[in-house]
Order: structure tokens, then C-alpha cells, then sequence
């Protein structure tokens, strides 16, 4: 659907993936740091160690970036009879309140190698084929801003408890990403992606020349 006129734009905390913005930031340095103590001491880096480095920071770049396009883009939307989400590029999307059937709010745990599990609530609006439409992440937003959306959605949010990440994507389609519905097949890609792109890049620049 279309955007709607005089639509209502909220904005999520602006503490939400703090420690993201740490991460990064440190990975950057990860990366940065040697290469200056290098240079500063007048060697030269390998090629190897130039894409380790690069990498690194690009990382970081590239994540700083995600983050700060989210915080400044992402919003959830209500309007007449509608409701939306605007997501970090600044594509909205807006779904009539006729068309949502419930509103559940879950639990999902997501597996965590220092922890037993890292559980992330979600507001979903679901249709009548029972498949989600939107999910909320409730944690980057206000309970009021949560509330607000719910109320303007036209249901009121039914609890439904713990869900496995793969249960969730079964029972409640489209509510988990492929990544996270499959995590070792799409652990397996990236890492092979990865290793290929740092082939290539060495092949360019040590092996070609």
C-alpha cells in the first residue's frame, strides 16, 4: 500500500545496540592500530597484512554506518486506518488495519556461545494466513512507542511465550530471517565468501603482480 497522508513517525531509543557502536569501534582499531605502529617505524606492510588490516577497518566502517542509518531512519509509522515501518534506507512500507488479523508478542531465544540463550522480544502483526507482516524488535523502542503502534493497529498483543528460532520460523512464517532460521548453513556461506574475497584480493595484488 501506498504511503498514507498525515502519518506519525516514531523513533527508536537512541541507546538501542549501544555495545554495537563499541564493537565496531573496536574492531576498527583492531585494525588500525597496527598498521600505524608499522608505518610509524618506517617498514612497509606485506599484502597480507594490508588486507588483514583493511579489512578490519572496513568492518567497522561499513557497521558504524548500519548502525547510524538505522537509528536515523528506521521509524515506526502510523496513520489513518494504517499502520508502518520505515526501515534504515527510508522505504516505508504501510499495511491497513483491516488486513491484520492479531497481533502476537513472543519471546525468541537465540543461541549464544557465552550463554544459554540471548532472548529478543517481538511484537508481530500477523494476517489471516497466519504469516507476519511486520516485527517489531520491542527493545529499540518506548514501551509507549510500542503501545501506541499496537493501539493503532486495532489488537490487542497476545502473549505466546518461548520460541526457538527455527520453531518460530515454522510456526510463525516470516517471523525469523533465513540467517537465523538456518544458522549453520548461512555461517558456512560467509565463511566461504570471506575466504574468497581475501583469496582474490591477494591473488590481485601479490600473485598478478
Amino acid at each position: 500500500m501506498e504511503a498514507a497522508d498525515d502519518v506519525r513517525a516514531l523513533a527508536p531509543l537512541g541507546s538501542y545496540q549501544r555495545r554495537w557502536w563499541v564493537i565496531f569501534a573496536y574492531i576498527m582499531v583492531v585494525g588500525a592500530v597496527p598498521m600505524v605502529l608499522v608505518l610509524a617505524s618506517g617498514r612497509h606492510l606485506s599484502w597480507p597484512s594490508v588486507n588483514f588490516t583493511l579489512s578490519f577497518i572496513g568492518i567497522g566502517v561499513l557497521g558504524w554506518a548500519y548502525l547510524w542509518l538505522w537509528h536515523a531512519n528506521t521509524r515506526l509509522l502510523i496513520g489513518r486506518a494504517v499502520v508502518g515501518y520505515q526501515d534504515l534506507l527510508g522505504r516505508r512500507r504501510f499495511w491497513p488495519t483491516s488486513d491484520i488479523a492479531r497481533i502476537v508478542q513472543v519471546t525468541i531465544a537465540y543461541s549464544s556461545r557465552y550463554r544459554a540463550y540471548i532472548p529478543q522480544s517481538l511484537v508481530l502483526l500477523m494476517d489471516s494466513d497466519g504469516r507476519c507482516l511486520c516485527k517489531v524488535k520491542v527493545a529499540a523502542w518506548t514501551r509507549d512507542a510500542v503501545d501506541s503502534f499496537t493501539t493503532a493497529a486495532g489488537r490487542t498483543p497476545e502473549y505466546l511465550g518461548l520460541y526457538k528460532p527455527r520453531q518460530a520460523a515454522k510456526e510463525l512464517p516470516g517471523s525469523v530471517g533465513l540467517m537465523y532460521a538456518h544458522p549453520v548453513w548461512w555461517t558456512a556461506i560467509f565463511a566461504v565468501i570471506v575466504i574468497a574475497v581475501g583469496a582474490l584480493f591477494d591473488w590481485y595484488f601479490v600473485v598478478s603482480r
